[in-house]
C-alpha cells in the first residue's frame, strides 16, 4: 500500500481576546485535520498539529516522513 494523496485542512476560529505569552500572541484557536489516501482506495482522517499557524509546515514534514 502506498500513500497517493495528503490533504491538510485547517480549522480555526478567531478568539475574542488574544492569548498573550510574552511577545507571542495567539489570536485563533484551531487545529489541522489531515486526510491521507492510498492506492488501495483507503482514506484516513486524523488531527495533526496544535495550531492553525503551523498549517504551512505540516504537509512538507509529513511528506519527508513517508
Amino acid at each position: 500500500m502506498k500513500v497517493t494523496g495528503i490533504e491538510v485542512i485547517p480549522v480555526a476560529m478567531e478568539m475574542p481576546e488574544p492569548l498573550r505569552l510574552g511577545l507571542f500572541a495567539i489570536t485563533r484557536r484551531g487545529a489541522c485535520l489531515l486526510r491521507i489516501r492510498t492506492d488501495e482506495g483507503i482514506t484516513g482522517i486524523g488531527e495533526c498539529g496544535f495550531s492553525v499557524e503551523a498549517t504551512p509546515m505540516i504537509e512538507p514534514v509529513i511528506r519527508l516522513l513517508l
